[in-house]
Formats: C-alpha cells, sequence, structure tokens
C-alpha cells in the first residue's frame, strides 16, 4: 500500500505539502492508556513516525476506554499499540520504551519527538511535570489529554 493510496481521502482536507510534514513529523504518545485513541488517530491521518512511552500492560478494566482489545490483555501496553499501529499502517516506524516516564529518562525520550501528547496517568504527577518541564526546556510542542 503505497503512502498516498494510504492517505488518498485527506485530499480535499490537508494540502499536500502539510500531507508531507504530517509524514515526517515525529510524534511521542507519553502513556499509552488513553494516548492509545490518539495514536491511532495520529497514523490513520498519515503519520509514520511514532514514539510510545509506557511501562504498564493491558488490563481488562482499560478496554473500556482504551485502543485495546481482550487479546491484549497481559500484554505491555506499548507493544499491544505498536502491534495495532502496523496493522493499520504496515509502513509506520514505532520506537517502543517500556518504561513510564521519570526526571531520569524523560530529556531523551523528549530529545527524539517533534510533538508530544501528554496521556499520562493523572496520578503520576512526578512524570507529568517532567514531561511539561523538558517539552518547556526543548522547546517542543506539547498537547495534554
Amino acid at each position: 500500500m503505497s503512502y498516498e493510496q494510504f492517505t488518498l481521502r485527506n485530499i480535499d482536507y490537508i494540502p499536500t505539502e502539510l500531507q508531507n510534514k504530517i509524514r515526517n513529523t515525529t510524534i511521542l504518545i507519553a502513556g499509552c492508556g488513553i494516548g492509545s485513541s490518539f495514536a491511532e488517530v495520529a497514523v490513520r491521518l498519515g503519520f509514520e513516525n511514532i514514539i510510545l512511552a509506557d511501562g504498564d500492560i493491558v488490563n481488562d478494566h482499560n478496554l473500556n476506554r482504551q485502543c485495546f482489545v481482550s487479546e491484549d490483555i497481559g500484554k505491555l501496553k506499548v507493544r499491544a499499540l505498536s502491534e495495532r499501529l502496523k496493522a493499520i499502517n504496515p509502513s509506520v516506524k514505532v520506537k517502543e520504551i517500556t518504561e513510564f516516564i521519570s526526571d531520569k529518562n524523560v530529556n531523551e525520550i523528549v530529545n527524539d519527538a517533534d510533538i508530544v501528547f501528554d496521556t499520562i496517568d493523572f496520578l503520576d504527577l512526578s512524570a507529568i511535570v517532567a514531561l511539561h518541564d523538558e517539552c518547556k526546556k526543548q522547546r517542543k510542542h506539547i498537547i495534554s489529554a
């Protein structure tokens, strides 16, 4: 499947120059629970460079609000989501970081991204603060759920 064919229905809504920018922009999904929805929509829109960061596993109570299925229960969220994104677009390049964001790893993780989606669990305030501080430091755009 060609990228042009994959994004054909975007043509009346997204100018070609912007579609090419989307294709070459790297997004970080920090927190792959609720972030799974953002990741799936981004890939369907045409983003092909994704960084997934989360240390959690899929549980049955996640299925009612996250883009996982029962077969994903027990898998790392990053791994299950990566598989789902590649099933949508086999050309997508996914960097899997199977650990939680912390002040120790946030610099390296944010460094590779152009745009950051903060979908970290609201109970992990220290990770959220570290992520936002690092994005400000690196002058990266951050979007919070």
